[in-house]
């Protein structure tokens, strides 16, 4: 049975070293390796958890015995004689696991600059669905901030629109808590996640108080259409509130609507006159409980 994946909440998926100088070759070049000498990239962006890690070189190690290894890795040649691999460090995982001492491998004849290295393993992982939303995300926003590439540029790279590339980076910013949230309200795609993004910005505890009314009904949430009629209900109760006091036996409905961390009290009564000593009791009794 296989192990359930967990949640791959999102970090930083690449704090890049210096880009490594190769040695001598001008041209790339197709042969085998000693695995021996293979290293890995702990900047790679895909960022695994363990256990789904584990699962997967064990089922790809599995397909290599049986078929071999059908695609190279690549990797360029560090100062020491060791290789680092720049692309295919899954396939390199399983491939060492089967016991094989030698590897083929495409080794690069110069070296690549770190935007080119870091898009390649970025495209490969969208590819083979290896990240998830969250760190697509903060991958897009890595290439913005360090690289110092726009988002239309972004989304030509890697074959989407300026508009999902920063609904993306939106995705990826929101917080541990409302990532964990959605994982248990079972929200996960890419079409679900991007209301909840765009209200968080806007509301951050009318997302939250939607999520809990999510996962303690139990209900799959599965249209985008679904999410924003809930969201709007959820903000709507949450900016508008009756309350109650008594004035001379007398019931005083004060309407109060909260938007945009402002007030605004509407006080409903028969008679247009009310004690000003009252007045400002019910004003206290509301500031305290709805802040300053």
């Amino acid at each position: 049975m296989a192990k359930e994946k967990k949640l791959r909440l999102g970090r930083d998926p690449l704090d890049w070293v210096k880009p490594t100088v190769l040695e001598g070759k001008k041209e790339d070049e197709l042969r085998e390796i000693p695995v021996d000498k293979i290293v890995f990239d702990k900047n790679q962006p895909r960022v695994y958890g363990k256990d789904a890690e584990d699962l997967e070189i064990k089922e790809l190690a599995e397909s290599i015995k049986s078929v071999g290894l059908l695609e190279p890795i690549t990797v360029c040649k560090l100062p020491d004689g060791n290789f680092l691999v720049r692309l295919g460090e899954r396939r390199a995982k399983a491939y060492i696991t089967t016991g094989k001492k030698k590897i083929t491998a495409i080794i690069k004849g110069k070296d690549e600059s770190r935007e080119d290295v870091y898009l390649k393993q970025l495209i490969e992982n969208i590819q083979r669905k290896n990240l998830n939303i969250y760190e697509v995300g903060i991958a897009y926003s890595k290439l913005s901030k360090d690289f110092n590439m726009k988002q239309d540029a972004i989304g030509k790279r890697v074959g989407k629109t300026k508009s999902a590339v920063n609904k993306y980076i939106n995705i990826s910013k929101l917080p541990n808590e409302i990532k964990e949230k959605c994982e248990c309200a079972h929200i996960s795609s890419f079409r679900l996640l991007d209301p909840i993004a765009t209200a968080y910005n806007k509301n951050p505890n009318s997302v939250l108080k939607y999520l809990d009314s999510v996962i303690k009904l139990g209900k799959k949430v599965e249209k985008r259409e679904d999410i924003e009629t809930g969201l709007k209900k959820t903000r709507k109760k949450e900016e508008y509130k009756r309350e109650r006091f008594m004035f001379n036996n007398e019931e005083v409905t004060v309407n109060v609507a909260i938007k945009q961390n402002l007030v605004n009290i509407n006080i409903n009564r028969k008679k247009k006159e009310i004690d000003g000593v009252y007045l400002a009791s019910i004003l206290k009794k509301l500031s305290r409980k709805y802040g300053e």
